[in-house]
């Protein structure tokens, strides 16, 4: 796990990538179960429940695109074939 130390100066603010030691993280790539355990055990690293987090693929191919999200997301696993211009589906 890396974490980014500058971001530590703001409270509330978190800023941390997990590394290969983390084990596979992608869905793309990886068994579901065993995505969703590496997961859980680098967020339990950090002190944060899974179920607080929402998690989005990578979406390389629409770098400019922004998506909304906010309390009622936790827990979401966000992919592309949910997501549409901004707007979650």
């Amino acid at each position: 796990m890396y974490k980014i130390k500058r971001l530590e100066e703001y409270q509330g603010l978190l800023g941390s990538m997990s590394t290969r030691e983390d084990g596979n993280m992608s869905f793309v790539y990886g068994d579901e179960e065993d995505v969703i355990g590496n997961k859980k055990k680098f967020f339990e690293k950090l002190e944060i429940n899974i179920e607080d987090v929402v998690d989005m693929s990578p979406m390389v191919d629409q770098p400019d695109q922004v998506v909304y999200v906010d309390s009622k997301n936790k827990g979401d696993i966000l992919d592309k074939t949910k997501i549409l211009f901004g707007q979650m589906l």
